[in-house]
């Protein structure tokens, strides 16, 4: 019963989303169309980092190293653009994960409330920050998911398994891990 209210929430939360954003982008077309960037090319390039996210693939990884290369986004505007841009595809993720693969309660709504908790409060600090220190947090961060995806290669940090649920210590860290 809990997993259907969750993903009913999902819903009516990235719902409600989908539409202010769309109200947004019309209300600010000209802005929008001044923005750098090749729609179709933006469109193709998402949908393969989005699908390479559905098998482990870190999409902000592969989008924060893409996107300046590209002049798409700039440096200030990356960590509002990646927040943004990953919110429906990441909805329909969840809709999927979460009404095909049995996790314990614990265990999913904690990341749940870290993201939440990281996407609203973040970007009020982050764009204050100079680029620098911006570039410095996402290539730390960069440097972290590529140390764990090798450790987890090399048989250092365990891959798989059939856990459904974290003991607490996990997910206390696992709640501190996702707060962007």
């Amino acid at each position: 019963m809990i997993i259907y209210i969750i993903l009913a929430l999902v819903v009516i939360v990235n719902g409600t989303f989908a539409l202010t954003f769309f109200r947004d982008l019309m209300a600010n077309k000209d802005t929008v169309m001044k923005e750098p960037g090749n729609p179709i090319a933006l469109a193709i390039f998402s949908f393969i980092i989005f699908l390479l996210s559905s098998f482990g693939v870190s999409d902000f990884a592969i989008a924060a190293a893409l996107y300046p290369k590209l002049k798409w986004v700039e440096d200030r505007k990356l960590p509002g653009t990646l927040n943004t841009e990953c919110v429906i595809p990441v909805a329909f993720m969840a809709l999927i994960y979460i009404s095909s693969i049995d996790v314990g309660l614990a265990t999913l709504i904690v990341p749940i409330v870290g993201q939440v908790t990281g996407s609203y409060l973040s970007p009020r600090y982050v764009v204050k920050l100079p680029v620098d220190t911006i570039k410095k947090f996402v290539s730390a961060g960069l440097f972290i998911a590529a140390g764990l995806i090798l450790a987890g290669k090399f048989g250092i940090y365990p891959l798989g398994g059939d856990l459904t649920s974290l003991p607490t210590g996990m997910l206390i860290l696992l709640g501190i891990d996702v707060t962007p």
